[in-house]
């Protein structure tokens, strides 16, 4: 039997009988994978620890018909910070999200599991809200969804001020209707800024709180024109989270 080792963030999982899970795992070397732990639900499991949901884990797979099936796990490290505080678990609930719905399965990609590592790092010790939408434009940019810079898509003028929720961008000249779905020139230039520079810097960045809001909107309405659905978990925290679902 031929078994893979790799590391893996476990993004989500949910019980498929009275002691399995199937576990959602984005890995280092296979990329987004299903992944069966049985028996892991056992209070005496082996694996048990190395299961938990936003962890960092080691893991010794092989891949059976359907899925992957889990060997041996061990927890690397757990961001119990995440489960301490409830901005951090919603921030983390999302990002794992919107990586489980935008991401194509079996598809190797290391930048990609570096900046989703990075993103429950920086959630788990800094600050949410900003973090979250940071890592979800570098998210959008590494798969093509947003540029580093911007020009009109009408009459390539770089004087932009408008960002439509569908994603064109659009010059003062070039818009016709300007209404709050649209990305005004301040906010652009804060996402430029979130995609194009390093994380050190963006942390040092104050933005505004109406600044923040209309990125967040406009980075969500990407999401799901991306993934072509509403993502459920955008209209959190008015619902209560269900990271088993």
């Amino acid at each position: 039997m031929k078994t893979v080792k790799t590391q893996g963030i476990i993004l989500k999982g949910f019980n498929y009988s009275d002691y399995d899970q199937i576990l959602t795992v984005l890995t280092k070397d296979l990329g987004k994978i299903k992944v069966m732990a049985r028996g892991v639900r056992r209070s005496k499991s082996k694996i048990r620890g190395g299961s938990q949901v936003f962890s960092l884990v080691q893991l010794e797979l092989y891949k059976g018909t359907s899925f992957y099936r889990m060997i041996q796990t061990n927890c690397v490290k757990s961001f119990i910070e995440i489960r301490e505080n409830y901005d951090k678990l919603l921030a983390s609930s999302e990002w794992a999200e919107v990586l489980d719905k935008i991401l194509v399965e079996e598809e190797k990609d290391e930048e990609i599991f570096k900046l989703a590592l990075s993103g429950f790092t920086y959630i788990a010790y800094k600050e949410t809200e900003k973090t979250l939408r940071v890592f979800e434009a570098k998210l959008l940019h590494h798969m093509g969804v947003l540029a580093r810079e911007t020009k009109c898509s009408i009459c390539e003028s770089e004087d932009t001020i408008y960002f439509t929720d569908r994603g064109d961008c659009l010059c003062s000249k070039c818009v016709k209707v300007k209404t709050d779905q649209f990305l005004d020139k301040g906010a652009l230039k804060i996402l430029c800024f979130f995609i194009r520079e390093n994380l050190e810097d963006i942390e040092r960045l104050k933005v505004s709180p109406k600044i923040l809001l209309s990125i967040s909107k406009f980075i969500q309405n990407q999401i799901n024109n991306t993934i072509g659905k509403e993502l459920k978990i955008f209209s959190y925290p008015h619902d209560s989270i269900d990271i088993k679902k």
